[in-house]
């Protein structure tokens, strides 16, 4: 799944690729997770919602999911261990690592799109995701959809940066804890 979502990022370049690697994107952008999740829930077809709108929905999909998955384990927790679920909070974060880790490049690439824009013929620039989005155009970078987007992209950067420094903590973490014989740590 991660080599797929890492393809699908490549094919996002605008760069004309040689073939058969060209044609190999191609057929890997359907797995780009990011287009999947906002094409299908695109609701701007039967109601004016602003990109920001869109995009920031996008962004609490993934919160979704990690709440989702937190609900799940405390079901069942009190359904299967007697109600312990903080005990056992261990394998909620085990299990909520997991799938961060592998949607990883899914969840970077779409908190970043505001980020990412070409030119068009006319001199403006549009998001790369999103064309009707002209990138940088108030001045000064205050109320515009786009200029919304990007503060909240970075915002939503502390996701995959705390994700990220977390993983580092535990890395530094588990020889000592291994020799301590930290069982519920590993």
């Amino acid at each position: 799944l991660n080599v797929f979502q890492q393809f699908s990022v490549l094919a996002l370049i605008q760069i004309s690729w040689p073939e058969p690697f060209g044609g190999f994107l191609k057929a890997m952008s359907f797995f780009n997770l990011v287009a999947l999740v906002f094409n299908l829930f695109s609701v701007g077809c039967y109601a004016d919602i602003s990109a920001f709108v869109v995009y920031a929905s996008g962004l609490l999909l993934v919160l979704a999911l990690f709440a989702i998955l937190f609900v799940v384990h405390c079901i069942f927790s009190l359904w299967y261990h007697r109600g312990e679920i903080w005990p056992r909070i261990g394998l909620y974060f085990a299990s909520a690592g997991s799938v961060a880790m592998m949607l990883m490049v899914a969840i970077v690439s779409g908190i970043l799109g505001p980020l990412q824009c070409q030119l068009q013929p006319n001199g403006h620039s549009t998001m790369l995701s999103n064309d009707s989005v002209v990138c940088w155009t108030s001045y000064p970078f205050a109320g515009s959809d786009h200029s919304n987007m990007v503060y909240l992209s970075i915002g939503a950067c502390s996701l995959p940066v705390g994700f990220l420094s977390l993983s580092l903590w535990a890395v530094s973490q588990l020889p000592s804890r291994l020799q301590r014989g930290d069982a519920q740590f590993v």
